[in-house]
């Protein structure tokens, strides 16, 4: 039997060599999610794990964890590059403190800019340079295209927005992101960072007015329990999960496994996206029969505000700390949607 045969014989029936440096053990993979059991995200990646797993010939222990079980979206990058977790899929709103590149998806160029023009955005030039950028600040691998969470809109309880003026003097809870903050200050609103296991209590306390949010997020959180009456649909991003393994055990696994990893998450994106795309417009009529209404400005509306976004981007650019060649791609990208 050769050395190879025999290697793969001791994982398979759990058998080591003490000294050999050969572990029959599996290799802990855990994947860290702040989003419910019923949220598209989870949903997506228990169906990437069903199809991994069996792949994997008992080489990767892999296990799933919701609902910010081992760490909030806004610190799994700190928990990534310490190897303390496996595997995260973090918004890039969470991402722009660690690499402010991050945020250019956040800035007006891409205000209201829909799902078929963000995926040619981040599946082509601006995604790629944006993972080697993560990669090399983070100690990551980010091992294939991103996942959809769907437009993000802003919803409140308090007050109904039938137009950007009603945003004045509001308190609205943001996902994260500097370029989030400062888009609503434009609109004469207020912003702040909270974790998304905190939104029901903000709400119903009444800490803040609203949220930044999608569809799927708010049904997958019921969040009319909590004081949601109203949504305005402004489409001030586009939400995406970036798949991200830590390089602490990337590094452990041989060629053939991580080949194995990105083929199997490569399978399962475009029906991740469609599903996402569903659950969108499910979402969206589960909010209208709970009881919230829906205000949709007009295509027209949501150029005129984005023009006049358009004139603090130079400035938003300099404050996050963008790097000029990664915007100018940008640009560049965005100007070719046209």
């Amino acid at each position: 039997m050769t050395a190879s045969l025999f290697r793969t014989a001791l994982i398979l029936t759990g058998v080591g060599l003490a000294g050999t440096g050969w572990a029959a053990d599996p290799i802990p993979f855990r994947i860290t999610l702040e989003t419910s059991p019923t949220h598209i995200k989870t949903k997506a990646v228990e169906a990437f794990v069903a199809d991994l797993g069996p792949k994997t010939v008992g080489q990767l222990d892999i296990k799933v964890f919701h609902s910010a079980q081992l760490f909030k979206e806004r610190d799994v990058g700190k928990g990534l590059r310490q190897g303390a977790v496996e595997m995260a899929l973090p918004a890039s709103v969470h991402l722009d403190g660690y690499e402010p590149n991050a945020g250019a998806v956040l800035l007006p160029a891409f205000y209201g800019l829909d799902r078929d023009a963000t995926h040619r955005i981040t599946d082509g030039p601006v995604g790629r340079e944006l993972n080697r950028r993560l990669e090399a600040k983070l100690g990551v691998k980010v091992i294939g295209r991103y996942l959809d969470l769907g437009p993000v809109h802003t919803y409140t309880s308090t007050k109904k927005i039938a137009a950007h003026e009603d945003f004045a003097g509001l308190k609205i809870r943001v996902q994260g992101g500097a370029a989030n903050i400062m888009r609503y200050k434009f609109f004469n609103a207020n912003a702040v960072a909270i974790p998304w296991p905190d939104v029901p209590m903000a709400l119903t306390q009444r800490t803040v007015d609203g949220i930044s949010s999608s569809h799927e997020s708010v049904r997958s959180a019921k969040l009319w329990e909590a004081g949601i009456r109203y949504v305005f649909e402004d489409n001030q991003w586009f939400g995406q999960y970036i798949p991200m393994v830590s390089l602490a055990v990337w590094d452990k696994l041989s060629p053939s496994l991580r080949a194995t990893i990105e083929a199997t998450w490569e399978a399962h994106v475009e029906e991740s996206r469609a599903l996402a795309a569903a659950s969108d417009r499910e979402a969206r009529q589960a909010q209208i029969d709970n009881g919230i209404t829906i205000v949709s400005p007009s295509q027209a509306e949501l150029a005129k505000r984005r023009t006049a976004l358009l004139t603090t981007q130079e400035a938003l650019v300099k404050d996050l700390g963008i790097d000029a060649a990664f915007m100018a791609l940008v640009v560049k990208e965005v100007a070719a949607l046209k």
